[in-house]
């Protein structure tokens, strides 16, 4: 540079991603401008001390002292696919940027600034957006909103339905085996024991329907009038298996995203529990009794605000270690759970070490 004094310099927390092409070659110059420390994988020279502890280098180039006018600290990542970098191309190619950008004035280096800058933050969020976590709390908060649907479409179902045979409803409580009913059989003249078995109705109740069925005080129903409810009934089929292959994604990526957490609580509510946490980083942070408490932060505000009972567990409700205790030991199930999970998301995120039949023996002893 010519004018040492315009710049000062700055000390910046970043990573400079090297992957060839101009714009990498750019975002390391600016990087070396502004005095950022350089984290490697292959350093090997005198220039530079590796500690392998931490796996970084701290490289302190005064060769470039005197082209750049300042000394400097290099920050660099090599990716796995990039070992083959030697910290001798890495030396050759920064000298060339000494040399190449040399003269540059304000106006010039701000302009270089701000597409580097670009370049990196565009980096930054690809890197960020293609992390498996991101793809977990998606996938989990869709899954929640198709539920949503399901429930709205059944109750509308029922409604609708119930005007033609509103004594089904009363008997048929689960709602796959009322959409069934109602698509693959419609008009309650057409019910009878018979196809109400094959749909997997016990003999007695199927009896009983079909005796209901005769002697109905619904509104009799045309079949034109049954087009629309059946279509109604075979759209909920349809979402109904595509939730069930949407929920076998995400048992897939929460198993090889995080395989103690999922072995210790199941994947779909460990997959629920990093969506409230945020990501697994910050779960693998998180106190055993935060952990307790995910997913009941409405419960823990109205406490707090009202001087009530804090809850005793959120999202581990649905855990069977929990659910299927009664009502007095819940809360000391979900904080023994709490704790072992918050051990097995550590485990997961900082080791990878594969720890959850342990856990899971040490909590099926208490």
């Amino acid at each position: 540079m010519n004018d040492n004094k315009t710049f000062k310099k700055r000390k910046i927390i970043g990573l400079g991603l090297v992957s060839g092409g101009l714009d990498s070659l750019i975002a390391c110059l600016l990087l070396q401008l502004q005095g950022i420390k350089i984290i490697g994988l292959n350093f090997s020279s005198p220039f530079c001390q590796f500690d392998k502890k931490s796996n970084q280098a701290e490289c302190n180039l005064d060769l470039f002292q005197e082209k750049l006018g300042i000394k400097v600290h290099v920050l660099w990542e090599i990716t796995l696919q990039e070992k083959g970098i030697s910290s001798t191309h890495i030396r050759e190619l920064i000298f060339e940027l000494a040399q190449k950008y040399q003269g540059l004035n304000q106006e010039e280096y701000l302009k270089l600034n701000h597409r580097v800058s670009d370049a990196l933050s565009k980096r930054i969020i690809q890197r960020k957006l293609s992390e498996t976590e991101a793809l977990i709390i998606q996938t989990v908060q869709l899954l929640g909103e198709i539920d949503v649907i399901l429930n709205n479409m059944n109750s509308r179902l029922r409604e609708w339905y119930g005007l033609h045979f509103p004594e089904l409803g009363l008997r048929i409580k689960d709602h796959q085996t009322y959409v069934k009913i109602v698509s693959l059989i419609g008009e309650r003249a057409l019910i009878n024991s018979e196809k109400l078995q094959a749909l997997g109705v016990n003999r007695k109740l199927s009896r009983k329907i079909e005796e209901l069925a005769e002697t109905s005080m619904g509104a009799p129903f045309k079949q034109e009038d049954m087009i629309g409810i059946r279509e109604l009934a075979n759209l909920i089929t349809e979402l109904e298996k595509y939730r069930e292959a949407h929920s076998n994604y995400i048992i897939k990526i929460t198993e090889e995203f995080t395989p103690n957490i999922s072995t210790l609580a199941g994947p779909l509510l460990t997959a629920k529990l990093l969506e409230k946490a945020g990501s697994l980083k910050r779960m693998a942070m998180l106190p055993s009794s935060t952990i307790q408490v995910l997913g009941a932060g409405k419960a823990m505000f109205r406490a707090i605000k009202t001087g009530a009972k804090p809850p005793k567990h959120g999202l581990l409700f649905q855990h069977p270690y929990v659910h299927g205790a009664s009502r007095k030991e819940r809360g000391k199930r979900a904080r023994e759970l709490a704790g072992k999970i918050a051990i097995a998301s550590r485990a997961d995120y900082f080791t990878g070490n594969f720890i959850a039949d342990q856990l899971k023996e040490q909590l099926s002893t208490k």
